[in-house]
């Protein structure tokens, strides 16, 4: 009897924070029923995902949508980086999943194209043209990779090139073609 005091406190502590986190309950006693209201579980449901996954992790389906802020990306694309190791994922079964501090990793060392592009205040086409010069190097590209579907660039070097001055490229590319 002595051993069922604890769990009765810990289910009791699970249930006060349950009804004053998420929902209404009715408890009927200690190991009573939990009567949950749809709209009240449906409002509740991304704030609770978003819990989960800065606990446990992203799976890459849903990863693939905020892993870049303003540019989904398909869950393929996210699978192929990890193969390439650009980016690490524990496997659980079948399922792939990604960490939060990891995320914040590949965020910190890697960029696309388009962001390359800002930073750089170039268009693609000439973000193209330095690549085939070699005056930038995509980490992960279509070139190097066969059904990349988007180019990752290392940030340390894009930040190299933005402080080098773009009017430098520029003539380095005139100078070589």
């Amino acid at each position: 009897m002595a051993q069922n005091i604890p769990i009765e406190l810990a289910l009791q502590h699970s249930l006060q924070k349950l009804q004053g986190a998420f929902c209404r309950s009715n408890k009927t006693s200690v190991l009573g029923t939990i009567l949950v209201d749809h709209n009240d579980l449906r409002s509740n449901q991304e704030r609770i995902q978003t819990q989960q996954n800065l606990e446990a992790g992203y799976p890459v389906h849903r990863l693939a949508r905020i892993l870049i802020p303003g540019r989904p990306l398909k869950a393929i694309v996210l699978q192929k980086w990890i193969t390439a190791e650009l980016l690490v994922a524990k496997r659980y079964g079948r399922m792939r999943i990604v960490s939060p501090a990891e995320m914040n990793r590949f965020r910190k060392i890697y960029c696309l194209a388009d962001e390359v592009c800002s930073i750089l205040g170039i268009s693609r086409t000439t973000l193209s043209r330095w690549e085939e010069v070699g005056l930038i190097t995509a980490v992960y590209s279509r070139r190097g990779h066969e059904g990349a579907g988007t180019s990752v660039f290392l940030r340390e070097e894009i930040e190299r090139l933005d402080t080098k001055g773009t009017t430098t490229c520029a003539e380095t590319i005139s100078k070589v073609g």
